[in-house]
């Protein structure tokens, strides 16, 4: 939500893309590393715990879409595509 919100203050303010702050700061929240864990536990054969580990990954991508949709709606984008 602040990534998206502050990305847009900065469109705004600088009058530059939005862009150049939402891609750093997604690219640092995406969770590799549960991904990582899952695909992990799937080649050891433990299936309850890769399934439990793939709905948390789930969990957190769907929780970084809502927050940058939910960012533009608290600060709308400069320009809508």
């Amino acid at each position: 939500l602040l990534l998206g919100a502050a990305s847009n203050v900065f469109a705004r303010y600088f009058h530059r893309p939005g862009a150049l702050i939402r891609e750093p700061g997604i690219i640092l929240l995406v969770p590799g590393s549960i991904g990582f864990r899952t695909l992990s536990f799937v080649f050891e054969r433990d299936v309850m715990l890769s399934i439990d580990t793939g709905i948390t990954l789930v969990t957190l991508l769907v929780a970084l879409v809502a927050g940058l949709l939910f960012g533009d709606l608290l600060v709308p984008p400069r320009r809508k595509l």
